[in-house]
């Protein structure tokens, strides 16, 4: 029996190692095996509640973290519960954009030249990735509702 199978699901371990799958940047059938792919995404939809708590708890509210979130890729989480049919991924992207529309107001104001000018390199591509983030949650959202 697979832990989809079972009535309590994945333990936390097994939750904490599949989001570090799913936010690490290569969650696809190409850089995964397809069964671990497909295991893991099947998991995360199946378990969506539990996966969605762990994230919660570990990157948004007081945890949030733009530094961190530069670095992982929420927008592939959100993705793969709007391809699994899961309506939970509209409310983890709306809150998502929240946090990176406060982390990059003064982004968005200034002159992106002149504040790349000013900025030390990691801080700049720091903004440009956050940024990135935020269009692709942007598209996940288009055309809804």
């Amino acid at each position: 029996m697979t832990n989809h199978d079972q009535p309590d699901g994945p333990d936390a371990a097994t939750v904490a190692g599949d989001l570090r799958a799913v936010l690490g940047g290569n969650f696809n059938r190409d850089a995964l095996q397809a069964t671990d792919y497909e295991e893991i995404a099947v998991r995360v939809a199946g378990f969506a509640p539990r996966y969605l708590a762990a994230f919660e708890e570990t990157y948004l509210g007081g945890r949030f973290d733009p530094r961190i979130h530069a670095r992982i890729f929420a927008p592939t989480l959100v993705g793969l519960l709007k391809d699994r049919g899961r309506t939970e991924y509209r409310e983890l992207a709306e809150a998502l954009l929240r946090h990176y529309e406060g982390a990059l107001v003064i982004y968005d104001d200034a002159d992106r030249q002149a504040l790349a000018e000013v900025l030390p390199q990691q801080t700049s591509n720091l903004l440009v990735r956050l940024d990135d983030r935020r269009n692709s949650l942007r598209r996940a959202l288009e055309g809804e509702g």
